[in-house]
C-alpha cells in the first residue's frame, strides 16, 4: 500500500489523497495491449521524373532511400507525436521569373491500421517563380467619351539589369497610352500607367485588357484585367427621317437621358439648320428631358442632323443622328450626237439621244423636240416609237434613244438647229435640254413601202412594193438594204437604184420561207443610202405578220417485223410537230384482226418537238398484219404504215371416220362407226 501525494500549487501537502491506482492505473489494468495508445507505421513513395528538376536527398529532414526517379522514406508515428513533418529541397534548372512549373507527379502514403493497410494519394505539386507583373485594379469602368487608368507593377526578380517589353491587347490600340519598353534595375519594382481613352463613337461593351510582359533575359508573363465601357448619356432624335421641300421647316423631338448616378450638366450641339435646342441642359441622375426643335434647309438632298451631348465632369458623350431629306425638282441631262448631223431634203436621218436622270428620285420625262418648220421626227427606243421615258435615280438612270429627223422636200441647203427637251411629266417643268445642228446637203432620198399582204403563210412568204425617190438636187445612186429579225429570209429585186432629181423607182421586197419561226409580227425595214454621201439615207418599216400553221410527220421506227416466238410485237411510232404552233394530237393504230395498243393515245407537242410512242401488237394467229397509224389534230393529220408477220404452231383436232368391215349383204346401217382424233404436227 502506497500513496503518491500531489503537492498543491502553494507547496502545501493535502490532508488526504485518493489511492493512485484508482486514478492513473485504471486504463492500464483494463487492456492487454502493450501500447494501447494510437501508433502508425508510415511509408512514403515520392516520384520525380520531370525535366529540369532534381531532388536533393541530403536536405531531407527524414533519411531517404533514393532510386531516381523514386524516393522513399518510412517511420513509426506514436500518439505522443501527432504531427511529423518531412522536408527536403529540390533544384529547379532554368526557372524563369513568373514561370509556373510542375515539380512533382504526386506522392503516395501507405499506412496500417488495426483494420488493415490503407493508401493516401497526394496530387501533383506546382511552383510559381517570382512574378514579373501585376495589374491593378483587376476590373475598371469607363464611360463613353471618358477615360480610365490601370496600374501595371513590374518587378525584376533577378540580380541583373533588364529591359521589360510591354504589349497590351484586347482593347483597341487607338484607345491606349502606355510605355511599351521599360528599363529595370536589379531587383527593382516599378509602376507604369496604362491609360484608356474611350472615343465618342464607341459602343457599350465588356473588353478584356490583356498585358503581356517579356524580359530581355527570356522571362515572360501575361496578366489580364477587364474594362467595362458604359453609356453615360443617351441621346435620341425622332423621327429618324423626314422629307420636305426646300425652305419648308419640319420638327424633331430630341430626348436626353442621364445614365450616370450623379447630376450632370451637358453642352448640346447640333447642325446649323436646327433651331430650338438650348446650349446646355442639367439633368439629374437617371432622369430624362426632351426638346422640340425645328429643321429647315434650302439645299436639296439628304441633310444630316446630329445632336451631341457632352459633360466635362466625367467626359461622357452621347449623340444621335437623323436625316432631313429635302426634295428637289427633277433634273435630266440630254446629249445629241453626231453634231452636226448630215441630212438631205426628204431624207430621214438619225440622232442618238441620251437621256440621264440626274435627280434623286424616279422620274418620268416627256421628250419634246423643236425642229424647223415643216420638218418631222420620230423618237424610238429599241425600234419602237416612244414619247416619254421613266428613269430611276443613280443606277440604270440613263437611256439611249434614236431621234429620227425628216427635213421636208423643199428644205433649203444649210445648217438648222434641232433641240430636245426633257419635261418632268408631273410638274411640266423642263428638267433639261440640249441642241445639235442638222446640215441639209444637196442629196436626199425618200423610201416608202407601198403595201403588201396583211399576213403571210410562213411556208409561202410574201412580196411588198417599195418606192425609192431621189429627193435631192443632183442625180444619185442609192444602195438598198433590209434589216429586221426576218431580214435573213428577205431580199430586194435590186440592190441599188440610180435616179435623177425627183425621179422614183419601185422595187420588190420578197420574204421567203419562215416556217421555222414562231407566229407573230416582225418589223422589217428597207433603207436607201446615198452613194454620194453616206450620211444621207431614208428608211421605211412594215410589219410582217406571220401566221401559225400545223404540220406533222409520222413514221414507224420499225417498218416491218417477223415474230416467231410469241403472239405479240413491240413497235415505236415517231411523231414530229413540223408546224409553228403547239398542238394536241390524237393517235390511233388500225391492225386489222390483230390488236394494237397505243401507250399515248393523246399527246401535246410544241413546235419542233418529237415524241416516240410505244405500240404493242397482239395477233390471234400466225399471218401478216398491216399497221396503219394515224395522227390527227385540229389543223392537220399524218399517217404511216408498217407490217408484222407472226409465225407460230397451231394444234387443230381433226376427226376421221373409222368404219369396220360388215358382212356381205348386210345393210350399211349395221356397220359400226368409230372416231379417232388426228392431230396435225
Amino acid at each position: 500500500n502506497y500513496h503518491v501525494t500531489n503537492i498543491n500549487d502553494d507547496w502545501s501537502v493535502p490532508a488526504t489523497q485518493p489511492n493512485n491506482w484508482e486514478l492513473s492505473n485504471t486504463y492500464r489494468t483494463q487492456t492487454p495491449d502493450r501500447t494501447p495508445a494510437p501508433s502508425f507505421n508510415l511509408t512514403f513513395t515520392y516520384t520525380e521524373d520531370l525535366p529540369n528538376r532534381a531532388l536533393l536527398p541530403d536536405t531531407a529532414s527524414t533519411p531517404l532511400t533514393s532510386t531516381p526517379p523514386q524516393h522513399s522514406w518510412a517511420y513509426r508515428q506514436e500518439w505522443v507525436n501527432p504531427v511529423i513533418v518531412t522536408t527536403f529541397d529540390s533544384s529547379l534548372a532554368d526557372m524563369q521569373p513568373g514561370e509556373t512549373r510542375q515539380i512533382s507527379n504526386g506522392a503516395e502514403v501507405s499506412y496500417r491500421l488495426p483494420s488493415g493497410m490503407n493508401t493516401l494519394t497526394l496530387p501533383p505539386l506546382y511552383v510559381t517563380g517570382a512574378g514579373l507583373a501585376e495589374l491593378t485594379p483587376a476590373q475598371q469602368r469607363a464611360v463613353i467619351g471618358g477615360s480610365t487608368v490601370f496600374t501595371l507593377t513590374l518587378t525584376n526578380p533577378t540580380s541583373v539589369v533588364d529591359t521589360f517589353t510591354v504589349t497590351v491587347g484586347g482593347v483597341p490600340a487607338a484607345w491606349l497610352t502606355y510605355s511599351d519598353s521599360v528599363p529595370m534595375a536589379a531587383n527593382e519594382t516599378k509602376d507604369i500607367v496604362i491609360t484608356v481613352e474611350i472615343p465618342d463613337d464607341a459602343a457599350a461593351d465588356v473588353l478584356p485588357l490583356i498585358v503581356d510582359v517579356s524580359t530581355a533575359g527570356g522571362g515572360a508573363q501575361s496578366v489580364q484585367g477587364e474594362l467595362t465601357v458604359y453609356t453615360g448619356v443617351v441621346v435620341a432624335v425622332s423621327p429618324a427621317t423626314q422629307s420636305t421641300q426646300p425652305g419648308v421647316a419640319v420638327t424633331y423631338t430630341v430626348a436626353l437621358t442621364n445614365a450616370e448616378s450623379v447630376t450632370r450638366t451637358y453642352a448640346l450641339t447640333t447642325a446649323d439648320m436646327v433651331t430650338g435646342l438650348p446650349a446646355s441642359a442639367e439633368i439629374g441622375a437617371g432622369a430624362s428631358t426632351s426638346y422640340t426643335v425645328t429643321a429647315m434647309s434650302m439645299v436639296s438632298g439628304p441633310q444630316p442632323l446630329r445632336v451631341t451631348a457632352r459633360t466635362s465632369a466625367s467626359g461622357a458623350v452621347g449623340a444621335a443622328d437623323a436625316v432631313l431629306d429635302v426634295a428637289q425638282a427633277a433634273q435630266a441631262a440630254l446629249q445629241l450626237s453626231p453634231d452636226p448631223l448630215v441630212t438631205g431634203p426628204g431624207a430621214t436621218s438619225a440622232f442618238a439621244l441620251t437621256v440621264t436622270n440626274r435627280g434623286d428620285a424616279t422620274a418620268t420625262f416627256d421628250i419634246a423636240v423643236d425642229l424647223p418648220t415643216g420638218w418631222g421626227h420620230r423618237l424610238q427606243l429599241n425600234g419602237s416609237d416612244v414619247v416619254s421615258v421613266t428613269l430611276p435615280p443613280a443606277v440604270l438612270n440613263s437611256v439611249n434613244l434614236t431621234l429620227l429627223v425628216m427635213p421636208n422636200d423643199g428644205a433649203a441647203l444649210g445648217d438648222y438647229t434641232v433641240t430636245a427637251r426633257a419635261v418632268e411629266h408631273d410638274s411640266g417643268l423642263v428638267a433639261g435640254a440640249t441642241s445639235a445642228t442638222a446640215t441639209v446637203v444637196d442629196r436626199g432620198v425618200q423610201v416608202q413601202i407601198l403595201g403588201g399582204p396583211g399576213s403571210i403563210d410562213p411556208r409561202e412568204g410574201g412580196t411588198w412594193n417599195v418606192q425609192v425617190r431621189n429627193a435631192g438636187q443632183v442625180e444619185d445612186t442609192f444602195r438598198l438594204g433590209v434589216t429586221g429579225p426576218v431580214a435573213g429570209a428577205a431580199g430586194l429585186s435590186a440592190s441599188s437604184v440610180t435616179l435623177a432629181p425627183g425621179a422614183m423607182e419601185t422595187v420588190q421586197l420578197s420574204v421567203g420561207n419562215l416556217s421555222t419561226i414562231m407566229p407573230g409580227g416582225y418589223p422589217l425595214q428597207v433603207t436607201a443610202t446615198s452613194d454620194g454621201n453616206n450620211n444621207v439615207s431614208d428608211n421605211d418599216q412594215t410589219t410582217v405578220n406571220v401566221n401559225g400553221f400545223e404540220e406533222i410527220d409520222v413514221s414507224w421506227l420499225q417498218v416491218s417485223q417477223t415474230v416467231d416466238d410469241g403472239l405479240s410485237a413491240q413497235f415505236t411510232l415517231v411523231v414530229t410537230n413540223q408546224g409553228s404552233n403547239s398542238a394536241e394530237y390524237s393517235v390511233a393504230v388500225d391492225a386489222g384482226d390483230a390488236t394494237a395498243t397505243v401507250a399515248e393515245p393523246s399527246i401535246q407537242l410544241p413546235q419542233g418537238a418529237t415524241i416516240q410512242i410505244p405500240v404493242t401488237v397482239t395477233a390471234p394467229r400466225s399471218g401478216v398484219y398491216t399497221l396503219d397509224a394515224s395522227v390527227t389534230s385540229a389543223g392537220t393529220s399524218g399517217s404511216a404504215a408498217a407490217s408484222v408477220t407472226f409465225v407460230f404452231e397451231d394444234n387443230y383436232p381433226m376427226y376421221l371416220p373409222l368404219v369396220t368391215d360388215g358382212e356381205a349383204g348386210t345393210s350399211p346401217s349395221t356397220n359400226t362407226a368409230l372416231y379417232l382424233p388426228l392431230v396435225a404436227r
